[in-house]
């Protein structure tokens, strides 16, 4: 099947020419892998005390909503989002209850499943430290191991 198109824009009006024109302008994008709302698409996004809302996106109202990462496709993305932010704040409460000594601890999932380790010399992006390896325990503990590794470290369900 091929994907050429011969069409001849004599036989269209003006109006009906510069919409085929913008569709086909559309169609030889390239496809980004980041999702980003159609002019008049429903939206979701979450309001300022957390509940989530739904509108319609209009690009020059609602643009600074995807800029700052509060645009979902669906309800239950904005869902997770809110989960994840409420999870990264209670890690930061929890590990600011003491000063910083000469180490460092971190939560990590990996092939070893939920850990604590140490890291003296480096801070990496997007982590959140703890003072002390208790304090990063007491985070899994009250916060809750699948919870950290499902808005944290960001695992996908496997249920």
């Amino acid at each position: 099947m091929s994907n050429t198109i011969t069409v001849n824009l004599e036989n269209l009006k003006p109006d009906e020419r510069k919409r085929l024109l913008a569709l086909v302008e559309k169609a030889n994008k390239p496809k980004s892998r980041l999702w980003k709302p159609e002019e008049g698409e429903n939206i979701y996004y979450l309001a300022p005390r957390g509940s989530i809302l739904s509108k319609k996106y209009v690009n020059t109202v609602d643009e600074w909503l995807c800029l700052i990462g509060n645009c979902f496709k669906t309800k239950k993305e904005a869902e997770f989002a809110r989960e994840r932010l409420e999870v990264l704040q209670q890690m930061k409460e929890i590990a600011a209850e003491e000063e910083f000594g000469d180490n460092k601890y971190y939560i990590c999932y990996g092939h070893l499943g939920l850990n604590i380790y140490s890291n003296s010399r480096k801070f990496y992006c997007n982590d959140i430290y703890f003072p002390t390896r208790e304090l990063a325990q007491k985070a899994i503990s009250k916060i809750g191991a699948d919870k950290i590794k499902k808005y944290y470290s960001q695992v996908p369900d496997t249920k």
